[in-house]
């Protein structure tokens, strides 16, 4: 068997309704205000994932001078994005969730408290370190951890993406499951 390794993210694509509302808002809080490219055309390489139908759509490509792997925040042009028919939780095959770095989870925690925003409580994970989940305005999750790796000393609250939250199946012989890589 081949073995397959993650070795870094370069982008995380994130799907929204309104794309100059999203920019404004990962700016404001995710500090993602470098735009790398603003491109508006027809996503030819997205026919896997659009039904094998070309779509028009606008993609920003945003990056934080603090480091991290990009968003590319996407908008459909044309036509309403559809909506899973089910709750997304953790567990669900595929990414559940970006991995956001920020110098101090609590510090970040508390300005995004204190801005009124769709925050869990102050979590530990199994080795005791701290993170919360953020879910934006157009119900995308990210999952708030500490991280190492800072590029300048711009006091912004985080950098970009530091991880993915995601589920997939290492499939052996003879496994009940369909192979899906």
């Amino acid at each position: 068997m081949n073995k397959y390794f993650i070795r870094g993210i370069q982008q995380i694509g994130i799907g929204v309704s309104n794309l100059d509302a999203a920019f404004s808002w990962y700016r404001k809080y995710f500090g993602a205000d470098l735009k790398v490219f603003d491109d508006d055309s027809v996503a030819e390489f997205m026919l896997p994932y659009t039904g094998g139908v070309p779509q028009r759509r606008r993609a920003v490509l945003a990056i934080n001078i603090e480091g991290g792997g990009g968003f590319e925040i996407w908008q459909y042009k044309g036509r309403i994005p559809n909506k899973a028919d089910f709750d997304i939780q953790i567990g669900d095959l595929g990414i559940f969730a970006a991995k956001i770095k920020t110098r101090s989870v609590e510090s970040t925690f508390a300005f995004f408290k204190s801005e009124n925003l769709n925050i869990s409580s102050l979590l530990k994970d199994p080795i005791g370190n701290s993170y919360f989940w953020i879910t934006d305005p157009w119900e995308n999750k990210f999952q708030i951890v500490e991280g190492s790796g800072w590029y300048t000393d711009d006091n912004k609250k985080t950098g970009l993406v530091y991880g993915a939250v995601m589920v997939f199946l290492i499939l052996k012989k003879h496994s009940r499951y369909t192979k899906i890589f």
